[in-house]
């Protein structure tokens, strides 16, 4: 029970940062994804924080199995690298333990993986599909381009005059 318990914990442990840097890396491509449709005017700089959060709920469902596997490989790499497993075997721990602590973990994520992908996922998107749909409605110029007419809700069109530098007009 002590070595299944002492496995599991190496496994979490190494989950614990695996899943914080994969979280990191996605987080931060998702923001920028976030700010360039802000720049496109396809939604409202006010719901990026929420969209960004509902995101998340999405973004976990594709980070979580990834995190566990690299974890218990990092994991149990670590405990052969520093002979660890080789004092475990000589002591009587056979592959079956290790084995039973790596199932421990993994379904236990896969529980949450589940809840993940069956619950809280879904909501996640109709949440953030609601929010867009109500920014682009409450939106008065949407992708303003300048050069380019504009189509405003109430149908009236606007043109956005930039400054071209070019060859002044003979007079």
């Amino acid at each position: 029970m002590i070595i299944t318990r002492y496995l599991v914990k190496e496994i979490l442990k190494t989950l614990g940062g695996v899943l914080l840097v994969l979280f990191l890396i996605a987080l931060s491509a998702q923001l920028v994804g976030l700010f360039s449709k802000v720049a496109a005017g396809t939604i409202h700089i006010n719901t990026v924080l929420t969209l960004f959060g509902l995101y998340n709920l999405t973004i976990i469902t594709f980070i979580l199995p990834l995190a566990l596997y690299l974890a218990i490989l990092l994991a149990l790499g670590r405990l052969y690298q520093d002979s660890e497993m080789a004092a475990l075997a000589a002591s009587g721990v056979g592959p079956a333990r290790v084995v039973r602590a790596v199932l421990l973990v993994a379904v236990l994520f896969t529980v949450i993986q589940g809840l993940f992908s069956l619950f809280l996922g879904p909501w996640a998107d109709e949440q953030g599909d609601q929010l867009r749909l109500k920014a682009q409605q409450l939106t008065d110029i949407q992708g303003v381009v300048p050069g380019r007419f504009q189509e405003l809700p109430q149908g009236r069109c606007d043109l956005h005059r930039v400054y071209q530098p070019g060859p002044l007009p003979d007079k």
